[in-house]
This record gives structure tokens, C-alpha cells and sequence, in this order.
């Protein structure tokens, strides 16, 4: 990319925090969560990163873009499904209320604000905004949590389109983000193995980054360039540190001009060829586009590697219209799968002009006659997927990611509700929840198709392997039942846990027994998986009573107990589903009581009842 002008200041110290109270107008209102995810580096090493994600959509890292309109603040409502208690702070963005910083049983602050529990805590906070572009991280633990990936960029517009500030000097054609982030993968393992903290891995003061990424991603030969317009045009780099190293960006030894740090106009924009840009800062760049072609964006302390591979890195290619018009099938990636088990399949597009000028996007499974695929299609316009029929004549479906949909033909099963679409700058990245039916097995080619809306098509591409085996069934268990000694007349939980290797969804009819015929009869108990309902046998084990979710205001009862359904649990994990049963044993029902399991699967593969427990209950 020639000719290509930039104009950017010399870094500054990223701003403090502002934590002051502030009222509270109409707000840009995000549902986020937090989890986990696995991201494949260059080099082929599979880092486990913590990130953010939306409610109804995939963790990613960096987290999805807030952006906030004028005038309006920003609310985020956080759910925290990691191990670990988890905060959000925007620096330069005050909270609403006034904070209350978390501390530790030592007296040191564990987060700035308020802390999402970990394993499903949620906390809420509404930010004043003004204009500029902002870095949102985990304010608990943040040496930690944000090296981990729990960051991403927040944009709060002003009341004049097409500027980012209050200011003539801000007015740009085009737009484009750009985070900065590094990752130690030594790190990652042990939290993942859970031994950070320990001699192996004491504390982040070892931190040692050995893979450099922006948006998310390690330079690699045959990334896609990110467009950023036409000939002539000026556009906005947001450019965001969420590293914990400073970096030096720049673009082909350009002059760079910035016009603000931090979310702060400059009183003056100043040039720079490449300017310093502290870890936890924001700069906000204006270039110019020079003529048609590419040219590359680079940090200039040569943070360049993707482990001891070379170059890679800390670098994006920036692409000038003229030189790739077309849309490009960017890549498809699946773990190895089994028939009639459900997995993500998940495929990217890009196009140069920009993820809106996607139009139709094709995956296909397998290759040879329409008797033998599976072809699966997304419509950007409409957002709707669709499933090729098994004669290859139609398409059928039409439904849209989230809904409560499947789409089936004699191969495979789509289910919508388990499908999400995220489209980002200049990519459309769609997870197809795929269910390969009993015989599509095998090494099974993945291939992709694109057509923009221009109608540029690029055919078919063979893009990777999906290896399907055939299902093997392996029985269910009876795991265990636990119960503190109890009293007749008085409510209390009894925990059983049963288990499928074939995960808890295999799981199909599950009872727990207490008592025998000779110690003074039993009390029976059901969870049917499918349609969550619990049941008791009625007096003279003729019929199941019930037929209740747990949860709901009802009570199962016969002559030797009653289960309370409102205050009856159950929970699956992984392969393991537990059910806390609430159960008042009646008055005169007492003495010690074994306790017994039986388990059947969804092939109506059954493990009959075995003894796993007593428990005492007196008078």
C-alpha cells in the first residue's frame, strides 16, 4: 500500500479509572458471560483462553465490540461461568454508582467493583459514557484474568455521524478496530491444569508471552487482508492495548497523526511514525488511503513470532480496494466427532469489503452424489440456515441461529437453537451444532462456498477433514446417593448422581429407592431426562404418581414420604447428572434405610438397582 498516511501522538499513561458517581440517562444494554475456549496458534499449540462472549452467543477473545450510541451509557450484565469470581471495569469510563472495591481476607483489593461469584454469579454495572474508544478487562485479578483473555473494546459515538469525537478533526469514511494482545501459553496450561500458584507456575511475575495477536489472531501466510475502503478515503484506526507489554504500531514506515488517547482529544494531533502504545491504553488514528493494494500493519519492537516461528505475530495486512474484490471461503474447523452425538462445526467467510457484503454462505460434508453430503446454507440478508434435502432437489429449513428449530434429512440433524453467527469486521464465523446420523461415518471432507453481493461466487474449496466414528453405546451408572441422617416428618435432601459416557443427554430414565419390602417398605423415586419430570410409585407400586419439573409448586406424596418438587434440583455436567431430591420422610417411617439405584439410556440400555448407601432416619 503506497501513499498511505496515518496520522497518531505519542503514547501516554493509560488513563486511571474513573470511579465516580454519575446519573444515569438511557443506556446501550450488553448480557454477557464469560467461559472458556480453545484457540489454535500458527504453530499448531491449542491454548486454553478465557474470554467473553454474549448471552446467546460463542466466548471469544477478544470480546465482542460494545458499541454505544450518543448520548446513551452503557449497562453490562454479567454471567460468570469460570471457577473464579470475575469483575468488568472500563478505565476512563465512570460507573453509575458509586464502587465498592472488593478485598481479600489479607486486606488487598481483589477487584475494583463489584464481583460476579464464580460458577454462575451474575453482577451488573452501567458506565457514563462519552466519546472515544475504550479497553473493557476484568477488573478482579487483573494481572491474571486479563493475560487470560478477559478484555475487549467498547466505541461510544458522538451525536455527529461519521466522527469519533465533538470535532471536525475526528470526521472519517471508514472505520476499522484493532486489538493488541499477547498470550503465554505456559500460563494457560497451568490454570488449566490448576497448577498456577505452585512452584510450577508461582505467579504472573513470570509472565513470558511467546505468541502476539491482533483481534484475536497470530499472523499467519494466507490471512485474509482486513479492507478498510477506497482510494482517497480517511479512515479511523481504533487502535486498543489490551497486552501487558507496550507496542509500537506501524504501517509500512508511514507517518502516523493521532487525534486522541484514551478516549481524550488531543488539543493538537501529532505525527509519529510509530508511536508507543502502553499496555492498557487506546489511540485513535486517522489514515488516508493511498492507492490500491496492501499494506502491513506491524509492531515495531518486533514482537513478530508465533512461538519460535517467524514471521508471524503481532501484524495485520491491510487491504485499499483494487487488489482482492472477492469473497474468500477463510477456513472450517471440527474435533473429531460420533455419529449421533451432537458437535460444533464451525466455519468462517471474509470478504474484503466487509462481513455486510456476505451473501450466501455453503458448508458441505462429505463428498460424491447428493446421496452421500450433507450441505448446510446461511443467508446473511434474511439470517436464516437452511439443509439441503437427501435428493440434493431442495432446500428445507429456513429457520433462524437460536431458535427452537432443527432441520434433519437422513444424514444428518442441524439444531438451530445450538448454532450461533458472529460477524466481526470483515468475517462472518458460523457454528453449526451438527448431529452426523447412525452410518455417516468415516474421514468426511469439509468444504465451502461463498457468494457476495455483487454475485462474485468462489466454488467449492475442500477446507479440512471431519472424522465421524461410529457410535459405540457404553452403559449408564449408578454413581452414588448421599444423605445426612435424617428425622421422620423433617424435609431433606437426598443427592444421587448417575453418569453416561456418552454424555448426560444419553441419560433416559433414572429412580433411587429407599427402604425394602422388609424394613418397612420403600419409597420409590423417578426423573425422566427428556421431559424433566419427577414421579413417586404409588402405595402399592401399581403406578407412578406425578409427573411434576422439578422447580415447579407441587408435592408427590405417599403413605412413607412426600418429595417436594419447588425445592428439587437437577443438574448435568459433562457426563453426570445429579438430582437433590427433597424428600420428607412420613411420621413412623424410620430406622435405617438403604438406599438403591437404577439407570436406563437412550438405546434403553438399563442398570438395575444396586445398593449405594443408607440412610438413617429417626423416629
Amino acid at each position: 500500500m503506497r501513499n498511505i498516511k496515518i496520522k497518531c501522538l505519542p503514547a501516554v499513561l493509560a488513563a486511571l479509572m474513573l470511579l465516580l458517581a454519575a446519573g444515569v440517562s438511557q443506556a446501550a444494554t450488553y448480557n454477557l458471560k464469560t467461559g472458556t475456549v480453545t484457540v489454535t496458534m500458527p504453530d499448531g499449540k491449542a491454548v486454553q483462553m478465557w474470554g467473553y462472549g454474549l448471552s446467546t452467543g460463542p466466548i471469544t477473545v477478544p470480546g465482542p465490540t460494545l458499541n454505544v450510541p450518543a448520548g446513551e451509557n452503557l449497562t453490562i450484565n454479567l454471567t460468570n461461568n469460570l471457577p473464579v469470581p470475575v469483575s468488568i471495569v472500563v478505565p476512563g469510563l465512570s460507573l453509575g454508582s458509586p464502587p465498592v472495591p472488593v478485598m481479600d481476607i489479607d486486606g488487598r483489593v481483589e477487584s475494583f467493583t463489584t464481583l460476579a461469584a464464580a460458577a454462575g454469579g451474575t453482577a451488573s454495572y452501567t458506565f457514563t459514557c462519552r466519546p472515544g474508544t475504550f479497553l473493557y478487562e476484568s477488573g478482579a485479578d487483573p494481572a491474571l484474568q486479563v493475560p487470560m483473555g478477559l478484555y475487549g473494546a467498547v466505541r461510544v459515538y458522538p451525536a455527529t455521524a461519521g466522527q469519533a469525537y465533538d470535532n471536525a478533526v475526528s470526521a472519517f469514511d471508514r472505520e476499522h478496530l484493532l486489538v493488541f494482545s499477547d498470550v503465554d501459553p505456559t500460563l494457560n496450561d497451568a490454570v488449566q491444569a490448576g497448577t498456577f500458584g505452585t512452584p510450577v507456575y508461582p505467579s504472573t511475575v513470570y509472565y513470558n508471552p511467546r505468541y502476539f495477536l491482533v483481534n484475536g489472531k497470530a499472523f499467519q501466510a494466507g490471512d485474509t487482508p482486513d479492507y478498510i475502503g477506497t482510494d482517497g478515503q480517511d479512515v479511523l484506526l481504533r487502535l486498543v492495548n489490551a497486552g501487558s507489554l507496550s507496542y509500537s504500531p506501524t504501517l509500512n514506515g508511514q507517518y502516523m497523526k493521532s487525534i486522541a488517547a484514551d478516549g481524550f482529544l488531543l488539543p493538537f494531533p501529532e505525527e509519529n511514525i510509530a508511536p508507543l502504545l502502553p499496555a492498557g491504553s487506546t489511540r485513535d488514528v486517522m489514515v488516508v488511503n493511498g492507492s490500491n493494494g496492501t499494506g502491513t500493519l506491524y509492531d515495531r519492537r518486533l514482537y513478530l513470532g508465533n512461538g519460535t516461528a517467524r514471521p508471524g505475530g503481532m501484524m495485520k495486512q491491510l487491504q485499499v480496494a483494487g487488489a482482492m474484490s472477492g469473497p474468500v471461503n477463510v477456513s472450517v474447523s471440527a474435533a473429531n466427532g460420533v455419529s449421533g452425538v451432537a458437535q460444533q462445526v464451525e466455519a468462517n467467510w471474509g470478504s474484503p469489503q466487509g462481513a455486510a457484503y456476505l451473501k450466501n454462505m455453503q458448508l458441505q460434508v462429505g463428498t460424491g452424489g447428493a446421496g452421500s453430503i450433507v450441505k448446510l446454507r446461511y443467508i446473511r440478508a434474511t439470517n436464516l440456515l437452511y439443509m439441503m434435502n437427501d435428493t440434493g432437489s431442495t432446500w428445507i429449513g429456513g429457520f433462524a441461529p437460536g431458535s427452537a428449530n432443527t432441520i434433519v434429512n437422513s444424514r444428518a440433524t442441524l439444531n438451530c437453537a445450538n448454532t450461533t453467527v458472529n460477524i466481526s469486521g470483515n468475517n462472518i464465523r458460523v457454528s453449526f451444532n451438527l448431529t452426523p446420523a447412525a452410518g455417516f461415518t468415516g474421514n468426511k471432507g469439509l468444504l465451502m462456498y461463498v457468494i457476495d453481493n455483487a454475485n462474485v461466487a468462489v466454488g467449492f474449496q475442500t477446507k479440512g477433514t471431519w472424522t465421524i466414528a461410529a457410535f459405540i453405546n457404553v452403559a449408564p451408572t449408578n454413581v452414588s446417593v448421599t444423605a445426612a441422617n435424617g428425622t421422620a416428618g423433617v424435609a431433606q435432601q437426598v443427592s444421587a448422581v448417575w453418569s453416561d459416557a456418552n454424555g448426560s443427554a444419553d441419560l433416559k430414565n433414572m429412580q433411587l429407592q429407599v427402604g425394602t419390602t422388609a424394613t418397612g417398605g420403600i419409597i420409590k423415586l423417578r426423573y425422566i431426562r427428556a421431559t424433566n419430570l419427577l414421579y413417586v410409585l404409588n402405595d402399592a407400586g401399581s403406578a407412578w404418581l406425578g409427573g411434576f419439573a422439578p422447580g415447579s409448586a407441587n408435592v408427590i406424596s405417599n403413605l412413607r414420604g412426600s418429595l417436594n418438587c419447588a425445592t428439587t434440583t437437577v443438574t448435568p455436567a459433562g457426563n453426570d447428572l445429579t438430582v437433590s431430591f427433597n424428600l420428607t420422610p412420613a411420621v413412623g417411617y424410620s430406622g435405617s434405610k438403604a438406599m438403591s439405584m437404577y439407570v436406563q439410556d437412550n438405546a434403553n440400555v438399563a442398570v438395575g438397582f444396586q445398593s449405594k448407601g443408607i440412610w438413617n432416619i429417626a423416629p
